[in-house]
C-alpha cells in the first residue's frame, strides 16, 4: 500500500474548497505516475488549516490531504472467486 499527498494554499480559510482541490491533485497525482494504483478514498484525510505567509507577504491558509492506495494486483488477489 502506498500513500499520495497533496497540499494546497488558498488566501481564505475554506475547507470544503480546499478538500475539492486536494481530492483532485491527488486524483491527477495518482492517474500520472502511470502505475496501476487504485485509491481507497475512505482514508482521505485533510489536515489544516495552517496559517503562513505566501511570496506577496499576505496570509495564505495551507491544507495538506493524504490517501492510500492499494496495487491492482492486491487488489485482483483479494477477490475471491464464487464456488
Amino acid at each position: 500500500m502506498e500513500t499520495y499527498e497533496a497540499t494546497v494554499a488558498l488566501p481564505m480559510a475554506h475547507v470544503m474548497a480546499a478538500t475539492a482541490g486536494l481530492r483532485g491533485k491527488l486524483r491527477r497525482q495518482i492517474l500520472g505516475e502511470e502505475t496501476l494504483v487504485l485509491a481507497d478514498w475512505t482514508t482521505f484525510q485533510v489536515c489544516g488549516p495552517v496559517e503562513e505567509f505566501g511570496a506577496d507577504g499576505g496570509v495564505v491558509y495551507r491544507y495538506r490531504a493524504t490517501v492510500q492506495c492499494h496495487s491492482w494486483s492486491d487488489f485482483l488477489h483479494s477477490i475471491t472467486a464464487p464456488v
